[in-house]
């Protein structure tokens, strides 16, 4: 009996540590959270394989994911021939997307997965392709990325649309993805031509941001045309600004 008493107490004391030394990994842990502010982060938005649609289905293309067979993995593929399947981001007006990814497998010696993004007009005519591609089974299961900064795409949600198109060569599972990812930078609104207060030149060091702030509504300026850039500010001042920035709400 005392034998089995102390079998128990010795598993219960295991079972106790092992439970703090679970605890205390999980508050040592660093927890990581995306940041979608600022002007200087970089932003990433996935847009999963299954929001890709096939272009074109009237030809006999046909499209599965390998979920179908092999539950827990989703990857989509064409298992027609060649493959097209296009999807369209949703990122925010005034971004500018500098880094693009496509997550792929690319078991095929000569055939490959191959990834566009391309910035449309409102009636869907595209132009600026930039394109990329996995390489013969060099990385089987990976990414493949690019930076494309340089490129200019500057998101403007009234009078154009990004679209991104991805290419299944194999017409078998050998070539399939599991999605795409965009990389973007928020940006302060160019400068006006001209100054909206009189105390705020065009060549005041501060004229961009009090014209954005302006224009956005948060803020009037303190009367008769004057924004009065050297004036310290109230915590009342300060709490109007902050709300109607971040757009805050009170349930």
């Amino acid at each position: 009996m005392t034998k089995t008493i102390r079998v128990g107490l010795c598993l219960c004391l295991v079972l106790v540590s092992r439970s703090l030394i679970a605890q205390e990994g999980e508050k040592s842990a660093p927890a990581t959270r995306p940041k979608t502010y600022g002007v200087d982060q970089l932003s990433y938005y996935r847009i999963a394989a299954s929001e890709f649609t096939p272009l074109d289905t009237a030809h006999g293309e046909v499209y599965t994911d390998v979920g179908y067979t092999n539950f827990g993995v989703f990857q989509r593929y064409s298992s027609g021939g060649l493959g097209i399947f296009v999807a369209s981001p949703h990122l925010p007006s005034g971004a500018v997307v500098s880094y693009f990814e496509l997550d792929s497998c690319d078991e095929d010696p000569v055939n490959d997965v191959v990834a566009y993004l391309s910035q449309c007009d409102i009636l869907g005519h595209c132009n600026g392709l930039i394109g990329m591609q996995s390489v013969n089974n060099a990385i089987p299961c990976g990414f493949t990325s690019l930076d494309v900064s340089s490129n200019g795409l500057q998101v403007d949600n009234y009078r154009n649309q990004l679209t991104i198109t991805v290419i299944t060569q194999s017409g078998t599972s050998n070539t399939r993805f599991a999605g795409v990812i965009l990389g973007y930078k928020l940006q302060v609104s160019p400068p006006p031509l001209f100054a909206d207060f009189n105390d705020v030149p065009t060549d005041h060091p501060y004229f961009q941001f009090i014209e954005a702030l302006s224009n956005s509504g948060i803020t009037a300026g303190c009367g008769n045309g004057d924004y009065c850039p050297d004036r310290a500010i109230t915590r009342g001042e300060m709490a109007v600004f902050l709300a109607k920035a971040l757009g805050l709400q009170w349930p």
